[in-house]
């Protein structure tokens, strides 16, 4: 939220310090003025009417000065008013954003949880296909007793993706599940590489 009447008041203000700072180097430049003005007078190079007019711009210039730095204070009294002025404005525009920013969250934190309830049941379906190797073990130990030969013992297993990779021995990217540390640097902005669409 832009305050035009703050953006005028610090343009003032900038103005005031930019013309004090020019009177300064001024009055500093008519300050060795005088003082060779004096030198010439005392050895009669030039009149007291010469050094008495140099005294008297720079008596003009540092009382200019004086009434810029005051005007400098004016100024800044002014600008602090609008300031306070502007207290309930600048609060009321931030309620607004941060309403705003609070609504786009809450609609990320419905998709973010539906995304872990569907995780959650494409687990639960992978576990019930996973189960289907006990059918296909069972089946086959059956029709081997009823053959007269020997059960397999530990029967066909499958190839399981891990949920989590038991001391890091499995690649995180080729695990199941997300640990919490991956979780709280995501939410902090930071995306692991195997993450898709990571620059």
């Amino acid at each position: 939220m832009k305050n035009e009447k703050l953006s005028k008041v610090n343009e003032r203000l900038n103005e005031l310090e930019a013309k004090k700072d020019n009177l300064q180097s001024e009055v500093n430049e008519i300050l060795q003025a005088v003082e060779d003005s004096v030198q010439a007078y005392a050895m009669k190079d030039v009149d007291e009417a010469t050094v008495e007019k140099a005294k008297s711009i720079l008596d003009a210039k540092t009382k200019e000065i004086k009434e810029t730095e005051e005007m400098i204070q004016r100024v800044k009294g002014v600008r602090k008013s609008v300031v306070l002025e502007s207290i309930p404005f600048i609060k009321s525009d931030r309620e607004k954003k941060v309403e705003a920013i609070q609504k786009r969250y809450d609609a990320k934190v419905s998709e973010v949880i539906e995304a872990r309830n569907s995780f959650l049941r494409k687990m639960a379906e992978l576990g019930s296909i996973r189960n289907e190797v006990g059918s296909a073990n069972n089946e086959f130990n059956a029709v081997m007793i009823e053959l007269g030969e020997s059960p397999s013992i530990y029967g066909a297993a499958l190839n399981e993706v891990k949920t989590f990779s038991p001391k890091g021995f499995t690649s995180e990217a080729d695990c199941l599940g997300v640990k919490e540390r991956v979780q709280t640097q995501a939410y902090s902005g930071n995306l692991p590489q195997w993450v898709g669409g990571v620059k």
